[in-house]
């Protein structure tokens, strides 16, 4: 008996078709009147549902976490650090359809950065970004709702991406090269809110780009002689050949001219000595900047004492940030006035 059933139990299970394997993700094809930055590649099976380019306008790119203060009712969210850049802004939205985690899209897109030499300003994740594990810093800076910056390529889905965010990331870079530096500003959420199929439960990946046009420098450094006069005359002189990194202390290496006359101007005058007084744009907290300007001002005197043989007992490094600015920090031209190293008599 057994055996005879065998058969038709066989034939039976033959005859069960075979289930179908899950769908792929559906390709969602890019909002019209959208494109990728050509600097940076999109993470794959992703698609466009924002796009929004101005040829020159200025952007905050956020360098520190959101600060909440509700006592000030008027203004209550700002950011504890930023860098207020000017050029041409570009910002993409893009959907990764596909089930994915925002720290494995964020580390995507931070090897591609770094893979073209771009240099990480700041990140953050959750609660490091600000109030409510980071959706503040998402809603009230990156993406509100009144922001004229937010695209609206697909109407109220787009403009509503963002709306309910969870699992935060945050990432800002920064690329200097000969034709002007390059800002780039990642916020990566899932999107919560329901409303639509489309972006529901999905990664969201919010890319500002801002590209700086390099200004023609028109201010030179004087050599030592011409130092020298300055400080005969005024008590001080002030310098801009002497560069850093964004938001660094560190000394770049076409520093090295006018490190050379300072030397020289001092090798020249044995009695002569100085405050080496280190300031800062207004861009940023006052504390910050007085910070980062005091350690550039010791660099300054580090690197004159251990390359160019000066008493270290000639040289005291001060740091005033942005509290003696010599042009309006309201344009980029200013700011770049106002970034500069002074040199200033001392008893």
């Amino acid at each position: 008996m057994r055996a005879a059933l065998r058969p038709l139990l066989l034939l039976a299970a033959l005859a069960v078709p075979a289930l179908p394997a899950p769908p792929a993700a559906a390709q969602v094809a890019d909002a019209p009147g959208t494109r990728d930055h050509p600097m940076i590649k999109r993470y794959e099976g992703s698609w466009i549902l924002g796009y929004q380019q101005r040829e020159y306008t200025d952007f905050a790119v956020p360098t520190g976490p959101l600060k909440v203060d509700y006592s000030n009712q008027a203004a209550p969210y700002s950011l504890e650090r930023s860098a207020k850049v000017e050029g041409r802004h570009t910002r993409v939205l893009y959907v990764v359809p596909v089930k994915r985690a925002t720290l494995e899209v964020l580390r995507n897109y931070v090897e591609d950065l770094e893979a073209k030499g771009f240099k990480k300003l700041f990140g953050c994740s959750g609660a490091e970004c600000g109030a409510d594990e980071g959706k503040r810093f998402v809603t009230h800076w990156m993406y509100p709702i009144a922001s004229t910056q937010k695209p609206r390529n697909k109407g109220q889905m787009t403009e509503f991406a963002l709306n309910f965010p969870e699992d935060v990331r945050y990432a800002a870079y920064w690329l200097d090269r000969p034709e002007g530096s390059v800002y780039v500003a990642l916020t990566i959420a899932e999107n919560k809110f329901n409303q639509w199929p489309e972006t529901f439960d999905k990664v969201m990946v919010l890319m500002d780009v801002v590209e700086v046009g390099r200004m023609e420098r028109k201010m030179v450094d004087p050599k030592a002689d011409e130092m020298q006069r300055g400080l005969d005359q005024n008590g001080k002189v002030a310098l801009y050949g002497i560069q850093f990194d964004f938001n660094k202390a560190e000394i770049k290496p076409e520093s090295g001219t006018t490190l050379g006359e300072i030397a020289k101007l001092l090798k020249a005058n044995p009695g002569l000595k100085l405050y080496v007084v280190g300031h800062t744009d207004g861009v940023g907290t006052v504390a910050y900047n007085k910070d980062l300007s005091e350690k550039r001002a010791a660099a300054v005197v580090q690197h004159l004492v251990r390359q160019h043989g000066i008493a270290a007992d000639r040289l005291t490094p001060a740091g005033v940030g942005p509290l003696a600015p010599v042009a309006t920090n309201g344009t980029e031209e200013g700011r770049a006035k106002n970034r500069r190293v002074e040199l200033v008599v001392r008893p």
